[in-house]
């Protein structure tokens, strides 16, 4: 009996060491899948965050290409704005009936009101 119960705990301890066998390789085996895994994932979080940059920095170029175009767009547009206000103004002061002309030919006589013309107009 006690040589049959011998047997019986080798039965039982050769299984069991086989059971913690599988066990222990399928730990391995899922472990190692588990660290393939987060292998990949770190790979793809990094190249999803190149990409992210790369993208970032394409729109901020385009934005500050845009900022520049419209901010010598806008300086263009005010100088022609000021070249015609210039422009109409000078006509307006040299016309002969020009209110101002006539405000210093009425007020000052002869070579004085020339002189003020020049200057002002």
């Amino acid at each position: 009996e006690q040589k049959s119960q011998a047997e019986a705990a080798a039965r039982d301890r050769e299984i069991l060491e086989k059971t913690n066998l599988e066990l222990q390789r399928s730990l391995q085996n899922e472990q190692d899948s588990y660290r393939m895994h987060v292998e990949r994932l770190e790979k793809k979080m990094c190249e999803d965050q190149e990409k992210m940059r790369q993208e970032n920095t394409w729109l901020i170029e385009e934005k500050l290409k845009e900022q520049k175009e419209m901010l010598d767009g806008g300086f263009k547009n005010k100088c022609q704005m000021l070249e015609m206000e210039i422009g109409r103004l000078r006509e307006e002061t040299n016309k002969p009936q020009s209110l101002f002309g006539e405000i210093v030919t009425a007020l000052l006589p002869g070579r004085l009101g020339k002189i003020v013309k020049k200057i002002f107009l």
